[in-house]
């Protein structure tokens, strides 16, 4: 069922871990860095929404970033459901993978320009980039097999979640872009240090640098995505749902490929440990 975050998970978890919590990048409560007066700004900033799809037949989950007239911005309210979600999935024991999309058919603009006008103070944007740091730090570190299907643009905001994701696949015509250069800024959700684990020093240096827009194939010989899917791929039948994705499809041949199951999956990832990212807003 597809909803919004308003209700906790309630279903019974079947597929059990080792219990063990990340801690915050930025701790909430130190150094006058707060997260409720983070949220209670968001919360006056409207639109989009993010939609979570649980599926405990085969313990797969969609999320979905819709804020379609904006190109899937992200909203205040958008900041603060992603959050709650990532927090739903961190108990959601069970699942196996967890595919993460843009409704129609694009992938995530960044932030939307009503956010950035909120905590246009610097000492607030800081702020802001560390909440968001901690929701993308969360996300990394959840249970499940995480995939970024990246559809259309994955742009600013939208590049740094991509690379949050365990997986990253985009569609043959699909592009990314690191944009804040032309903002005058750097990543500020933590991108820098992921995308420096995923291509290297230098490149991670040109692509911030010169802000290049990436089509899938550079993507992919970057090492910055894992699989390009062609477009045909990506058309569903009418009837076919969401669990019924090419990305999802591509999850469990790699779950049948390396015969990995919920609890090793979970396993492989504690085991990776806790990221030391500071990157911050300049």
């Amino acid at each position: 069922m597809l909803r919004r975050f308003t209700k906790t998970l309630s279903s019974s978890l079947s597929c059990q871990h080792h219990s063990r919590s990340f801690k915050q990048v930025h701790v909430d409560g130190e150094g006058g860095y707060s997260e409720a007066k983070v949220e209670e700004t968001l919360k006056y900033l409207p639109g989009g929404e993010i939609l979570l799809d649980l599926n405990h037949s085969d313990a797969t989950a969609v999320l979905q970033i819709s804020n379609v007239s904006k190109r899937n911005a992200f909203t205040g309210n958008m900041m603060l459901e992603l959050r709650r979600a990532v927090n739903e999935l961190k108990t959601w024991h069970e699942g196996k993978a967890v595919v993460i999309c843009g409704a129609e058919n694009m992938f995530c603009s960044g932030s939307d320009i009503s956010a950035i006008r909120a905590f246009s103070r610097p000492e607030d944007g800081k702020r802001l980039c560390m909440y968001m740091h901690n929701t993308m730090h969360a996300l990394q570190h959840l249970p499940q097999i995480t995939l970024a299907h990246v559809e259309g643009n994955a742009m600013g905001g939208g590049a740094e979640l991509m690379t949050a994701c365990d997986f990253r696949l985009m569609s043959s015509d699909a592009q990314c872009q690191f944009v804040q250069k032309k903002m005058g800024l750097v990543p500020g959700w933590g991108g820098v240090s992921r995308l420096l684990q995923l291509v290297g020093r230098q490149t991670t240096l040109k692509l911030l640098l010169s802000a290049e827009k990436l089509n899938a194939q550079r993507a992919f010989e970057l090492n910055l995505v894992d699989d390009i899917l062609d477009i045909h791929e990506n058309e569903v039948t009418p009837n076919a749902t969401k669990h019924e994705s090419p990305a999802l499809i591509w999850a469990e041949s790699m779950f049948q490929l390396y015969q990995l199951d919920c609890k090793l999956a979970q396993s492989i990832k504690l085991d990776f440990g806790e990221d030391k990212q500071t990157e911050m807003l300049c």
